[in-house]
């Protein structure tokens, strides 16, 4: 791997709860799951007529599921059906008989999970190309780097000039929901909406805030265009960044504007470190880039996102390229700060990011992740690395005169 020349002046001087490897047995459908019943608060919330329910248990981690309910098409369509409303509240799927039970599988696999080698996985499109685990650990070390990228912002949740009232936001891979919660205490004015392959946000957020399971890869359907459009951290997960930059043009209003935030997978040590190509790290790396190509994932978007955003439409087209240090060895008090947590960020997931991806595109065993993990952790505590990667963030301006 070469070692890119730094984009900007380079910086100075829990264990998790037993994860289940099985669902849990379906209730009889005579009763209602939990002591829920119609005409409970959540229906009457929706204003929906009493139904004859059928009741099923769908994951051991109730405050990670949604509730679907299966409503008449005047209460407006979500993004996926337009006879059903998603909300972050219960643990019991509710359908209303006479719908086509394909549509009943097709729903119930967005709140379903898959368990592989200890580790919890996304169930809705399980073929889809997304290698992460969504489990405890994982949604902590999302909240984690989410502090970490606001740090480097400089305490800012975004760059682009979308004033004191930014009106209808979409936040594209949003993760744990923590961007698009902090934005909703910041703008309570704004409209905020949220979408994830994986529904692992919290119920308790601000009431300006929600969210949707989708696949933003996808075809998107949204009947309303968007002020501001917000996409961060989805490299190594992306088939077809043209499309999905493409997708952002066409859904943000003239003048709305749209940032991106990502990086590329390469390591680098420009300030007399010893990183090279002889560490684990570098192998780690490399194997990693190698298998999600297999899948057609693009492992380096950052770098190219400006050419995409360029090529979409998109003008006032403002770049910046910022170096993450990884580990304490910069002198600057914030990089120091933001190098520690990136440094935990890489020491305790080296399995998460690798587990499935190594076993599915290099065909290797749970075993061996294990103990490539491990030679990767003890090379990420060597303090003489002195060893960052690149983060790039993109913010842009759809013109007042495009076509809408």
């Amino acid at each position: 791997m070469s070692s890119p020349k730094a984009p900007e002046a380079q910086p100075s001087a829990a264990a998790s709860p037993p994860r289940p490897t099985t669902s849990p047995p379906h209730p009889a459908t005579s009763s209602p799951a939990a002591g829920i019943s119609p005409g409970n608060a959540e229906l009457q919330m929706l204003n929906l007529p009493e139904m004859a329910i059928e009741a099923e248990a769908v994951s051991p981690y109730p405050l990670h599921v949604y509730l679907c309910v299966y409503a008449p098409a005047d209460l407006g369509p979500c993004s996926s059906h337009p006879r059903i409303a998603i909300l972050p509240m219960v643990t019991t799927f509710w359908r209303k008989p006479g719908y086509p039970p394909s549509c009943d599988a097709k729903c119930s696999s967005r709140i379903s999970y898959r368990f592989e080698n200890g580790r919890r996985y996304h169930g809705f499109k399980s073929d889809a190309n997304y290698m992460m685990p969504n489990d405890e650990e994982e949604n902590d070390r999302l909240d984690l780097f989410h502090h970490i990228q606001t740090l480097r912002l400089g305490g800012e949740l975004h760059l682009a000039p979308i004033g004191n009232e930014p009106g209808r936001v979409l936040d594209v891979g949003t993760g744990t929901g923590i961007w698009a919660i902090d934005m909703g205490d910041k703008y309570p004015t704004a409209d905020i909406l949220g979408n994830d392959i994986s529904p692992v946000q919290p119920s308790l957020v601000p009431p300006n805030v929600k969210f949707e399971v989708d696949d933003v890869e996808d075809e998107w359907v949204y009947s309303t265009k968007f002020d501001y459009i917000h996409v961060r951290y989805l490299a190594c997960t992306i088939r077809d960044w043209p499309k999905l930059v493409g997708q952002c043009f066409k859904f943000v209003k003239p003048g709305g504007w749209v940032e991106f935030f990502d990086y590329d997978t390469y390591f680098y040590t420009s300030a007399g470190g010893e990183y090279n190509e002889d560490s684990p790290i570098y192998s780690w790396v490399q194997n990693l880039r190698e298998g999600l190509r297999k899948f057609g994932v693009e492992p380096d978007p950052g770098p190219k996102l400006e050419g995409w955003v360029r090529d979409a439409g998109f003008t006032n087209i403002n770049t910046r390229a910022l170096p993450f240090p990884v580990g304490t060895w910069p002198k600057d008090k914030m990089l120091k700060e933001a190098g520690a947590f990136d440094l935990y960020n890489f020491m305790d997931n080296v399995e998460g990011h690798s587990m499935r991806l190594f076993t599915m595109a290099h065909g290797w065993t749970a075993d061996e992740v294990k103990v490539m993990a491990a030679n990767v952790r003890k090379a990420w505590k060597n303090p003489r690395l002195r060893i960052q990667h690149n983060g790039y963030v993109i913010w842009a301006q759809k013109p007042l005169d495009a076509a809408d």
